[in-house]
């Protein structure tokens, strides 16, 4: 089977289940719902956009001080990144490519491994958000056996990786090349080209922390303020509803969002996948699943047309950009270039 067919197949699949919640909730639930946000939708918007400016402040902890890049263009590459991410079958395997060819005065390999790194950091803010949410959901709602023990294994994951990068990062581990030599058995990931490339991924990442270790923790802060931009978006949503959730219960929302992103990268905008998880944890925390499925509908709205200024950015300037280019796509030599 092609990629082509996976990706309209997943797309398909989505698009029914996205039909079939629409039509189990109800469409005048849903439009009672939405004539209660108002105003609120603007909030909503708003806050997600203040996200972003957070982000672009973030990505610019991720490169050196002679690489500077303007603010507007970090806003805009985040935003084109976004868009990518959102849209695409491959979801950050396209997006930090998309943000490392549209930077300036740096080159293509450098470029992705500051992205990758801010990515990473973002990451790993949004899973210990998730860990609380899901200690949270496990401590005040008494799930079922099968829940509890799945939250729990997912926890102890998300503690794994998120300090287990802190500790690569510290102690210089070869987290990227050192998986790859183990693997390299495999036909697929044999090339010693692409053991070349992770080696200069890695060694710019190991660089970064090891002159910047000051901006990494900044940029971890920012991300962790992102994630709580992300709670009240979810106060913004439910309060004009009538719910009045506790923090607890935000924070069980929150982790079981981003876990459906995570596991649903692959669905293109995610569609169905959204609102089938933020129903079924609505159920689960014996809120209202209507409201559930209107935060995941307000929150889609929000992503459309963030992802449409996205595309904007990226026609206007990545194609602009292309004649100021010609090292685009350009890997340094080991021996060479300094990352």
């Amino acid at each position: 089977m092609t990629g082509r067919k996976t990706r309209q197949i997943f797309a398909v699949l989505g698009l029914l289940l996205f039909a079939y919640l629409l039509k189990r909730t109800g469409w005048g639930a849903l439009a009672h719902d939405f004539r209660q946000l108002g105003w609120f939708l603007l909030l909503i918007l708003a806050l997600s956009g203040i996200k972003y400016v957070i982000s672009a402040w973030a990505l610019s902890a991720a490169f050196f001080p002679e690489e500077r890049q303007s603010w507007r263009h970090l806003f805009g590459y985040r935003l084109a990144g976004e868009a990518m991410n959102y849209l695409s079958v491959a979801g950050p395997l396209a997006s930090e490519p998309v943000k490392a060819y549209m930077v300036r005065g740096v080159g293509f390999a450098p470029a992705l491994a500051s992205s990758i790194l801010e990515t990473t950091v973002n990451a790993i803010a949004a899973g210990w958000v998730s860990v609380a949410g899901l200690l949270a959901l496990i401590m005040w709602h008494a799930p079922a056996a099968t829940v509890r023990h799945a939250g729990y294994a997912t926890i102890l994951v998300l503690l794994a990786f998120g300090f287990g990068f802190f500790y690569a990062l510290k102690h210089r581990v070869p987290f990227l090349t050192g998986p790859w030599r183990r693997m390299r058995r495999i036909r697929s990931l044999s090339s010693p080209r692409l053991g070349e490339k992770l080696a200069l991924i890695e060694g710019r990442m190991h660089r970064l922390n090891a002159e910047r270790t000051s901006a990494l923790w900044w940029m971890l802060l920012l991300s962790l303020l992102n994630q709580g931009l992300a709670l009240l978006e979810i106060y913004a949503a439910l309060i004009p509803l009538g719910i009045k959730p506790g923090f607890a219960s935000v924070l069980a929302v929150e982790a079981f969002t981003k876990l459906a992103k995570a596991l649903f990268f692959f669905v293109p905008a995610r569609i169905g996948a959204d609102e089938g998880s933020s129903l079924g944890v609505f159920a689960l925390l014996g809120f209202s699943p209507a409201a559930g499925v209107t935060l995941a509908l307000a929150r889609r709205l929000r992503a459309v047309f963030w992802s449409a200024v996205g595309i904007a950015f990226l026609l206007a300037h990545g194609v602009k950009s292309e004649s100021r280019r010609p090292e685009r796509g350009r890997w340094p030599s080991l021996q060479g270039e300094r990352i």
